[in-house]
């Protein structure tokens, strides 16, 4: 219902197309805001609230029904459909949710299909004479069709959005070795950045979104979707070669593309990445450094930095790219709350994005890429990549 009211509302939808990529819209429909550009104030608010990450939250149909009736003490308004495309609307609800009785006391069922009952079964029981057929309220049908709508926008979204990922699977112009999740640090010019690049390839084919492409700096990420521009290198060899588009900046605005991005076969197992004078070699990734170890999961605290506040942090468990990390600061400034992305876990250690600010307060700032790790006491170190920042030490909370 939401989507497509935003649909209605903007002439876009709001979380992005199929063409931006599978990867692209299922990470936004779970992690970020809706697009919502353009949209009228009257009916924003109800988009927001039906698009609402959290089920629980969202209204139920009484009341959005009751959200989009007429304003107290104004005059009632017509129909804003032609009213044979409203009673048009109102027979295939019924037709479709068997939810009314047409005049003649048969169900829709009925007039479609006769079935004989089982010999010795009893005649089936006659109405009450001089009863009337049940029917609904007619105000109900404006509320079916919006259903109808919805569940319509939905049934033709889930097959474009699955037909993408299955039209990769059975034609795919990626050799199977690129498949995969790769990750390596990036090198500007043959020195360290102290950033680092990963990769996730998959099936599809020259023109198709193939790869989801995080770049992670001490003070910023970057994701980008990579279409496949061709399977050749401009050397004539066997390569990758992607046309990005920036899809999430963390800082907002802090991220651009990079051109065409390289990707061939290197030593050992490895890709090689090359794009605007940047490189890395990147190894292929196991399940273990793509989730949140136990150890470091539920929730830890230590002293505010003022000395008289607090700060609660809350690993949860999520794969890599997804948001597992959330802090809660309160102190005399008021409740600051942030959150940040889980990249990598390795070397015994979890490297997450820089922090974005949710709740601000006075005082709160969002922090840099960071590393956690588990001291020998059982307490947990967080380390800033960052040159402004020292390093944390908190405890699990009881």
């Amino acid at each position: 219902m939401g989507s497509v009211l935003a649909y209605a509302a903007t002439g876009r939808q709001p979380f992005g197309s199929p063409d931006s990529g599978f990867h692209a819209v299922m990470f936004k429909i779970a992690q970020e805001e809706p697009e919502l550009t353009g949209a009228p104030e009257g009916i924003r608010g109800l988009i927001l609230d039906c698009l609402a990450k959290d089920p629980a939250a969202r209204p139920t149909p009484g009341e959005i029904a009751d959200r989009l009736g007429p304003v107290p003490g104004s005059s009632p308004a017509g129909p804003w459909l032609p009213a044979e495309l409203i009673a048009s609307l109102g027979q295939h609800a019924v037709r479709l949710l068997d939810t009314d009785t047409p005049s003649g006391g048969r169900s829709p069922a009925a007039t479609a299909t006769h079935v004989t009952p089982p010999p010795g079964s009893p005649p089936p029981a006659s109405p009450p004479a001089g009863a009337a057929p049940a029917r609904r309220r007619p105000g109900r049908l404006p509320l079916l069709a919006a259903a109808l709508a919805a569940a319509a926008a939905t049934a033709v979204t889930v097959p474009l959005l699955s037909g993408t990922a299955d039209a990769g699977r059975s034609a795919s112009d990626i050799p199977a070795r690129y498949l995969g999740t790769w990750s390596g640090p990036v090198l500007r010019d043959g020195e360290p950045t102290g950033g680092q690049r990963r990769f996730v390839i998959t099936n599809g084919t020259v023109g198709e979104v193939v790869a989801n492409s995080t770049s992670l700096g001490t003070t910023y990420e970057c994701r980008s979707d990579g279409k496949l521009v061709s399977v050749t290198g401009h050397d004539g060899h066997p390569a990758l070669r992607l046309d990005t588009t920036v899809v999430r900046s963390v800082p907002a605005g802090r991220c651009a593309a990079l051109g065409e991005h390289t990707l061939r076969e290197g030593r050992g197992g490895t890709l090689v990445w090359a794009a605007a004078g940047r490189t890395a070699t990147l190894h292929r990734t196991g399940p273990a450094e793509e989730s949140v170890p136990a150890r470091f999961l539920g929730t830890w605290q230590r002293p505010g930095d003022d000395g008289r506040g607090s700060q609660r942090l809350t690993l949860r468990r999520a794969p890599a790219g997804s948001t597992v990390l959330t802090t809660v600061t309160e102190g005399l400034g008021g409740r600051c709350t942030a959150h940040a992305d889980f990249y990598a876990a390795e070397g015994g250690g979890l490297t997450v994005g820089p922090s974005v600010v949710g709740r601000p307060a006075p005082g709160c700032a969002p922090g840099s890429t960071s590393v956690l790790r588990l001291n020998g006491d059982g307490t947990l170190r967080r380390e800033f990549l960052g040159d402004d920042e020292q390093p944390r030490t908190y405890s699990r909370a009881e």
